[in-house]
Formats: C-alpha cells, sequence, structure tokens
C-alpha cells in the first residue's frame, strides 16, 4: 500500500455551493475525485441526486471544477437507473453511493449501489467504466463492467460508501461493507488495469469507522507498504 506521508497545517482555499442538476430537491453520498495535472478541471465529483433518496427519479449526477474558471460545472446525470438495468439484464429500483476511481490509463470508474427488489440490503455493488472517449463532463459517459462478485451466496447486501486506497502498483483495495443484519467490513482490490481480485476480510490495514446512526460503514487506511 502506499506508505502514509506527513501533511501540515490545513486551511480553506475556497468554499461554495455545487450547482445542483436542474428542478432536483435533494442530493447525498457524494464523491471527489482528483484530476490528473493537466486535465482542464482540478475535481470530478459524483453523488446521487433526486426528488428524495430512493426516489424513482434519482440519478447519478457530476460535475466538475475548472482549474481557469475557478468555478463548479452545472451539473449533469451520467448514469440513469432504467439505462443501467437494461444494460444489465435485470431491473434497478435503487441508485445510490458512487464511489470513483481513477485507473492507471486515465479511465474513470463508478462504484455505484444497485437494488432490486427489496431495500438497501437486496443491495449489489455495480462497476461502471469509462466508456467516452474523453473524461470532460460534457462528454462523460459509463457503461456497466459487472456486478462485483462479492459473496458466493446471493452476492447481496453489500454497499460502497467510501474512496478508494491507493497502491503504490498502481491497483487500489476498495472498502466495501456487508449490510446483513449488522455492518461487516470487508475489502476488494483491484490492479491498476482495474482487473478486479477476491473480495477479502482486512488484513494489513486500519479500519476507521465512520458512523451514520446506528451504521458503521468501513474506511481504509494504509499502515505499512506491503
Amino acid at each position: 500500500m502506499v506508505s502514509a506521508q506527513p501533511v501540515g497545517a490545513l486551511h480553506t482555499v475556497a468554499q461554495g455551493d455545487i450547482p445542483m442538476p436542474p428542478g432536483m430537491a435533494a442530493a447525498h453520498a457524494s464523491s471527489l475525485l482528483v484530476m490528473p495535472p493537466a486535465h482542464p478541471a482540478a475535481l470530478s465529483i459524483f453523488w446521487f441526486s433526486g426528488d428524495r433518496e430512493s426516489g424513482p427519479n434519482v440519478q447519478i449526477a457530476a460535475s466538475q471544477y475548472d482549474r481557469t474558471t475557478q468555478q463548479w460545472s452545472a451539473a449533469r446525470f451520467v448514469v440513469n437507473r432504467q439505462v443501467l438495468g437494461a444494460q444489465l439484464g435485470f431491473g434497478v429500483r435503487r441508485l445510490g453511493n458512487p464511489v470513483a476511481w481513477l485507473d492507471g490509463r486515465g479511465r474513470v470508474h463508478l462504484f455505484v449501489v444497485a437494488t432490486g427488489g427489496g431495500g438497501w440490503a437486496a443491495s449489489r455493488v455495480v462497476h461502471l467504466r469509462q466508456s467516452s472517449g474523453s473524461n470532460a463532463l460534457d462528454a462523460l459517459a459509463f457503461a456497466p463492467v459487472r456486478v462485483l462478485p462479492l459473496s458466493w451466496l446471493w452476492n447481496t447486501s453489500f454497499l460502497v460508501r467510501n474512496a478508494p486506497l491507493p497502491l503504490a502498483d498502481g491497483g487500489m483495495v476498495l472498502p466495501v461493507h456487508l449490510s446483513w443484519a449488522s455492518n461487516t467490513p470487508r475489502r476488494c482490490g483491484s490492479t491498476r488495469r482495474a482487473s478486479f481480485l477476491a473480495s477479502r476480510a482486512f488484513r494489513h490495514a486500519a479500519i476507521c469507522s465512520a458512523c451514520f446512526g446506528d451504521a458503521v460503514v468501513p474506511v481504509v487506511a494504509g499502515t505499512h507498504a506491503r
């Protein structure tokens, strides 16, 4: 894993609102992605937005922070649940919790929670990869790679919420949690070319638990270079 580096004093350099998609009342579970130095945008952000959480019009929205203007772009939707369901071959009732990652080829990946029947406990983690030639916001599009195989039994009740931990070889570790009666932290790994490895329990990493009400969501922190 990438070794931790000392961090100096932090201070606010800018603040402000990120534009919402037109007509949307709610936003939830945002995920920031640092873009390459040569990219016109310094940051990309993804979140799910609609009338309310689990609402029928919820989609994954995105915006980018322009280096020149120092402004966030107008938001646009980049993942639609009906289109995603048609691509996967099963109905998607809910979308949520987008988590973004940039691979070694400069492609943006999203990991989103998608449910069929039932609530969030019936969720699956869907891996989407940039399908457009550019990751500029006006061109950005995604196509599903697959539902991540996180369990041999039903493969449901898994959620993502926190950013992947980068690895020294260009891959990453994605923190997930099993929401079955109580939240159980897990991890799944990827190579720099986004070939996913098996889901495993945490070992050579620290689990920093972020609490949301009575839910515990895992965050991964590296502890040494292995």
